[in-house]
């Protein structure tokens, strides 16, 4: 029978989107994407307590390839917040494993990525009333906390 170690989560610090960097290693894990309208975050992102300024949870099988190359949520973000050029669009990643290493392992691995994928969301949604505003797609109607959302991230309310 084969045990798995459980691990907590650590994020690196927010960096711009436009300022990206590729890992050393080919790593997957877990990524956020904040929104901040006040510059860079003094602190890397707390998984116990998720900032009102995330706006999206995702898990990647390779950090180097999602989401450090184009993304398929960074339009969404660009046409919801109006910000064309990205540059209050920021991400964090939290390198959980390597991809170099046997199958059942990473197999685990990616179970455990998944886990705590789901449980930065149902976090998030405990702490503020709902999921991060990108969870939805471009096809989902807009409800309107989504609005307020963006509007106070944008530093206006509705």
């Amino acid at each position: 029978m084969m045990s798995a170690k459980r691990r907590g989560v650590r994020f690196g610090e927010w960096v711009t989107w436009n300022d990206r960097s590729p890992l050393p290693a080919r790593q997957g894990g877990l990524y956020l994407f904040g929104c901040f309208r006040s510059g860079r975050p003094g602190s890397a992102p707390n998984p116990s307590r998720p900032s009102p300024e995330v706006i999206y949870v995702g898990e990647a099988k390779n950090l180097n390839e999602r989401p450090l190359k184009q993304h398929p949520y960074v339009q969404r973000y660009a046409d919801l917040f109006g910000d064309r050029s990205l540059d209050r669009l920021y991400v964090a990643v939290a390198p959980l494993y390597r991809t170099d290493v046997d199958h059942v392992v990473y197999r685990v691995a990616r179970l455990h990525a998944a886990y705590w994928e789901a449980k930065l969301i149902w976090r998030y949604g405990e702490e503020h009333g709902h999921p991060p505003v990108l969870h939805f797609g471009k096809d989902t109607p807009d409800a309107p906390w989504i609005a307020q959302e963006v509007a106070a991230l944008k530093g206006r309310r509705t």
